[in-house]
C-alpha cells in the first residue's frame, strides 16, 4: 500500500471518528457557543430583503425583537456587539431593505458614535470568512460535526454565564441570572475616558 493511500485512509478514519464523537450531546456551554457561531455567521452574511431593518449595538441586539414590530410585514435585527455607525456598515444595512418604502431603524447609543481605529471588528470577524467556512459554520449540524474536539465540550456541568436564545430574525433573548449593573457602568466610564465622539458619525 502506497504512502498516499495510507495517509488518505488515515484521514478518512480520523474524520469519521471526529464526526462520531461530535455526534454526542455537548455541554450546555459548548452547545450555546456553537449556536452563537452559526447565528453570527448567518447574520453577518444575510442577503434577504426586509421592510424594516434595525441596526445598533448590543442594546438593540438584545432589546428589539423584530417579531414585535407588527406594523411591518417583515423586519430583521441587524445589530452587532459594540457596533459603530460607520458609513460602510450603514451601506451594508441598506442592502437588506426591499426598496424606497422600507425603513432603516437606527438605535442610537454613545457607544455607536465613538471614534476608534478599527470599527465593527465583531461584524467583520464573521463577514470576512471564506465561502467554505461560511457553508460549514452556517449550518448547526455540520458546524457541530466539524467543531474541534475538546475535553470540556462534553462536560455536562459546564454551563454558560448567561442563557441565550438565538432567533432567525437576528434577535438574541438573554436571561441575565446575575445582573452586574455597577460593573457595566464602571466599564463604560473607563471607556469614554479614552474615546471621543466622532462628529462624522453624527453627520
Amino acid at each position: 500500500m502506497t504512502k498516499n493511500k495510507i495517509l488518505f485512509i488515515s484521514f478518512i478514519l480520523s474524520l469519521c471518528l471526529g464526526i462520531f464523537i461530535n455526534s454526542q450531546s455537548f455541554s450546555p456551554k459548548a452547545d450555546q457557543m456553537i449556536k452563537a457561531d452559526v447565528f453570527w455567521v448567518s447574520k453577518a452574511n444575510q442577503t434577504r430583503k426586509y421592510d424594516a431593518v434595525v441596526i445598533g449595538d448590543s442594546r438593540a441586539l438584545r432589546g428589539i425583537n423584530p417579531d414585535e414590530l407588527k406594523i411591518f410585514d417583515s423586519s430583521y435585527n441587524f445589530a452587532f456587539r459594540s457596533l459603530e455607525l460607520t458609513t460602510n456598515f450603514i451601506n451594508e444595512s441598506l442592502k437588506l431593505l426591499k426598496g424606497q418604502n422600507s425603513y432603516l431603524i437606527i438605535a442610537l447609543s454613545p457607544n455607536s458614535l465613538v471614534k476608534i481605529d478599527e470599527p465593527n471588528q465583531h461584524y467583520f470577524e464573521y463577514k470576512n470568512i471564506s465561502l467554505e467556512d461560511r457553508i460549514i459554520r452556517s449550518n448547526i449540524q455540520i458546524s457541530k460535526y466539524f467543531s474541534p474536539i475538546r475535553s470540556q465540550k462534553f462536560n455536562k456541568k459546564s454551563t454558560p454565564k448567561y442563557q441565550k436564545t438565538f432567533y432567525e430574525n437576528g434577535f438574541i433573548a438573554t436571561n441575565l441570572n446575575q445582573r452586574e449593573i455597577e460593573k457595566g457602568i464602571n466599564t463604560y466610564k473607563e471607556r469614554f475616558k479614552l474615546l471621543d465622539i466622532d462628529p462624522n458619525k453624527i453627520d
